[in-house]
């Protein structure tokens, strides 16, 4: 007659064993899926760092020139201050057209045996005069332009850090939202290893409950023939 004790304990460790052997394949299982997630969380790392690196030298130049724009458009900055008298009286245009107007107007006085003469001083006034008024409108005009284009300049590399300073943001977003994504997969992994070892226990247990009752009952555990 087989030992009841050595059937019994055949059938709870043949059952102890099925489960433990199944909770070290979910644990093997579970600890790719970690190493899978903390691989690819260090490319993601690598990738994000690497992109800001490249991007950065638009970034700061951005905030270099948005600075510069500032420092010109406050009160009192060179691109804030109104158009003046002296702005008008330096403007290379109008001092070239006075300078080559009163060069010729003189040479045609003087050709005229008129240099010197009150005839010259009138000539000269009526032509400054006349010149003051038709340079002032274009004058003022370069000078608008000469500003238009500086804030122009320094407002299309702001906008280009602010372009980067935004796909940055982006980027830093995309990183955070895989990287939580790949520390969630690699908790569910631990969690199922953990499911697993949990079951694999509740199975022996189970055996040896089920083969306990089968016994108190009939009298011989699973696996005995009746005598």
């Amino acid at each position: 007659m087989p030992n009841p004790l050595a059937v019994f304990g055949g059938s709870v460790a043949s059952s102890l064993l099925g489960g433990n052997q199944a909770a070290k394949a979910a644990k093997k299982g579970a600890q790719a899926q970690v190493d899978a997630a903390n691989m690819a969380n260090a490319m993601e790392e690598r990738m994000y760092n690497q992109s800001r690196q490249d991007q950065m030298p638009w970034m700061e130049q951005g905030k270099t020139s948005l600075n510069q724009l500032a420092a010109l458009m406050k009160p009192g900055g060179e691109l804030s201050r109104r158009f003046t008298q002296q702005d008008f009286e330096t403007d290379p245009g109008y001092q070239f057209r006075l300078e080559q107007g009163n060069r010729g107007l003189m040479n045609a006085l003087n050709a005229r045996g008129l240099g010197g003469s009150g005839a010259m001083v009138k000539e000269a006034t009526r032509y400054n005069q006349g010149a003051a008024a038709d340079e002032y409108t274009n004058a003022y005009n370069r000078f608008m332009q000469g500003g238009d284009s500086i804030y122009n300049r320094l407002a299309g590399l702001s906008n280009t850090g602010q372009t980067t300073s935004q796909q940055l943001s982006s980027l830093g977003q995309n990183y955070a939202g895989q990287y939580a994504s790949n520390v969630g997969q690699a908790a569910n992994a631990r969690a199922s290893q953990y499911a697993a070892k949990a079951q694999a226990f509740q199975q022996g247990l189970d055996a040896l409950s089920g083969a306990g009752g089968t016994y108190a009952q009939s009298g011989r555990f699973p696996g005995m023939k009746k005598v």
